[in-house]
Order: structure tokens, then sequence, then C-alpha cells
């Protein structure tokens, strides 16, 4: 027994919220924040009173007629570094003290940040929104399909401008959703993922969970709302061009389609609320479930296990009667939304895929010698579109045979 009755323990929690009938809390410097009983609240208040564990544990149970099982509780929060022996404490152990994670621009102002998402800022990307959708309702034609991201001539040219382009888009929209975490005084980090095969750029947020739930919906949304606006400027662009109120060049024109096409498919991306993409957030923190997709597919696994002899049954998680109803309405959405996706793939994607590969295919059968320029051209297109679709359907393939770690929260 490594929490002995006579231990001190060191509380490093700096956050603590209650929430839903049950209390969040968690330490901003490390991004690690997790959901306990409020009762056990009473446990982290003595123990930071300098009381020992006996001490705590008979105060618990003197209050709720229960003895809790420190050893459990205790050693589950100091794995996430939450609490640490106070003599591990002292010398400053690895586990009693596990490192800060590294913000990315952490130094951003917070007064900038919140002018930046202030009233009049939204309100203007909101008129913005509301002439294209004026300019849709008049003209539907503007909605490009999948041949607009296909290019007969300079293909690797038009790639590049276009992946350039893209990347410049992602990094907006990351940068949109740290911005506006900032404007409610939250540090945030960049990294790289996967959403089912599309490999995706996404913003740590963890620290959001110390600030109440009203104040997340702006950062969580910010991305979205960027993309939007950016699709909707597009959508006027093209407007006034056929109305013949400005004229665009020729690349200039396919350029803007192309771009207003990956917009669409990054605000359909946020449809997909099976996936943590950022509209699942908006919905998870609405109905204030701490992981939603997490129980949905626990509770699937649970069930399927009972149902299909070959699979090994697991026991049905502990889940919130609160927030039991809206795991499984929730399972209707994470089975149609898989089903939308794949058509999404199947009718679009695959599509364009195969008319790249079948020119590409080509060429290069053709060799260098036969025309040097489409051969290089295809070598360029190969590397710059192809090569992150393959790394991200890579990277969802071997996810689904990896064991997933528990989550957090």
């Amino acid at each position: 027994m490594k929490f002995t009755p006579d231990a001190l323990i060191e509380v490093r929690a700096d956050v603590r919220r209650a929430e839903g009938g049950e209390t969040i809390i968690g330490r901003r410097d490390t991004g690690v924040f997790l959901v306990i009983p409020t009762e056990a609240e009473l446990i982290l208040d003595e123990l930071a009173a300098r009381k020992t564990v006996s001490e705590a544990q008979a105060s618990f149970e003197k209050r709720y007629g229960e003895s809790p099982d420190m050893e459990e509780f205790l050693g589950h929060l100091e794995r996430k570094g939450i609490v640490s022996l106070a003599s591990d404490s002292a010398e400053d152990t690895p586990a009693a003290a596990p490192p800060s994670v590294r913000f990315h621009f952490a130094s951003f102002p917070e007064a900038l940040a919140r002018k930046l998402f202030d009233k009049t800022s939204i309100g203007v990307c909101l008129v913005i929104i509301a002439a294209a959708l004026c300019a849709l309702a008049v003209d539907p034609g503007l909605l490009p399909n999948w041949q607009a991201l296909y290019f007969r001539r300079n293909m690797a040219v038009m790639t590049v401008v276009i992946t350039a382009l893209y990347y410049s888009a992602v990094c907006l929209h990351e940068m949109a959703h740290l911005v506006a975490a900032r404007a409610v005084g939250v540090a945030s980090r960049f990294g790289i993922s996967h959403r089912l095969w599309f490999l995706v750029a996404q913003t740590d947020m963890s620290g959001l969970w110390a600030v109440p739930r009203e104040k997340r919906y702006l950062p969580i949304l910010a991305g979205p709302l960027v993309d939007a606006t950016s699709a909707s400027f597009l959508v006027v662009l093209l407007f006034g061009f056929r109305r013949g109120w400005w004229m665009l060049a020729g690349p200039v024109h396919l350029v803007a389609r192309a771009l207003l096409l990956i917009f669409i498919l990054s605000l359909l991306w946020q449809c997909f609320l099976f996936v943590r993409t950022d509209l699942y957030y908006v919905v998870s923190n609405f109905f204030g479930c701490k992981n939603l997709l997490g129980d949905t597919e626990a509770l699937l696994r649970a069930r399927l296990g009972r149902l299909l002899p070959f699979l090994t049954p697991r026991e049905v998680p502990e889940i919130p009667s609160r927030e039991l109803r809206v795991v499984k309405g929730y399972l209707v959405i994470w089975f149609l939304g898989r089903v939308v996706a794949l058509a999404v793939f199947v009718f679009f994607y695959i599509p364009l895929i195969y008319h790249y590969v079948t020119r590409v295919a080509t060429t290069f059968a053709a060799g260098y010698q036969a025309d040097s320029y489409a051969f290089l051209d295809a070598l360029v297109t190969t590397t710059i579109v192809l090569a992150p679709l393959f790394a991200g359907i890579g990277l969802w393939m071997r996810s689904l045979f990896q064991k997933r770690p528990a989550t957090a929260l």
C-alpha cells in the first residue's frame, strides 16, 4: 500500500469546477482534467488542509456514511499528476510532477484576442455569411462539384497553389480556435492527427474545462466561423463575376472555385458529429457530456459483446442517467454518420482520386522521355495531393488495430 493511513498528500489541482452534478478538477500547466463525484471534493479539501489519508477517509465516512477506497482513488489521481505523496513532492520526482505541456502562441495578447472576437467582428462575419446565402438563393449554380478540384492543364502548378492555400486555410482555422481560446484566458496547442481517413490539424483546447460552459462555445466555433466567412467571401466574389460586376482571370476563377469547394468540404466535415469535430464538441458541451463519443462506443461494444458470440462480452460502462439518454440518441447519429461519410467517400473522393490516379499512372507508364513536363507534373501532383491522403488512410487503418488508451474524461 503506497498511500498509508498516516501519509500526507500534496494536491496539485489548480482547477475545480462543479458542473452537471459532478466536479471537474485539473491542472492548467499539464492540460490534464478529470471528472470526479462532487462528494470526493471533501477528500481533496481535507488533504489540502494537511490532513492525513486516514483523517480524510474518516471525514468522508462521517459525512456520507461510506468508506472510500483511498488507495484506488489517490492512485488514479497520482497517475494523472493531480496528487502526490508529500515526500515525493519534496523530491520532485517524475511521478509526482509530470512535465508541463508546451502551449503555442501562449504570449498572444489576451486583450487583442478579445478584440478580434468581439461582437463587432462576429457581426461582420455574419453579414458576409448572410450575403453569401442570398447569392446562393439567387444562383445555386455557384456551388462547385468535385470537378473543381480536377485540373486538366498545368496540374502540378494548380495543385501547388491550391495546396498552399489549403494549408493556409487550415492554419487560419486552427489559429482562430487558439486566439478565441486566448480571449477567454485559455492556452492551447497545435497537433497533427487523423479523423477516419483524413489527415487533420487540430488544436488541443483541454484548458476549456477550466472555464464555464457558456464561455466554451466561441473557442469551439471560431474555426468553423472563419471557414464559413471565407467561403462566403468567395461566393460573393464568384457571384459578382458571373454578374459582370468585376473580372477574374481564368486561373483566379479556377482557384476561387477550388478553394470554395475546400471550405464547403471542411464545413461539411464539421457536421460529421460521429467523430470529434468542432460541432461534436458543441453538442457535447450543450448536453454537458464529458466523453460522449467514448461513452457511446463503450456502450456499443458492451451491447455487441452480448449479441455476437465471437466478441468478448464487456460490462456496460457506468454512465450517469442524465447522460445515458443523450448517449442512446447519439448511437443513431454514430451509425448514420458513418453511412453518410462512406457515401461521400465513394461518390466524391473515389471519382476524384480515380481520375488523378489514372492520369498519373498513364503518364508514369509513358515515361520521362515521352513528355518530361507531363512526367514532372504527375510526380509533383502525386507527392502533394495523393501522399497526404494515403497517409491519412494509413493512420486510420492503423488506429483500427491499435488498442485505444482510456480517456481522461
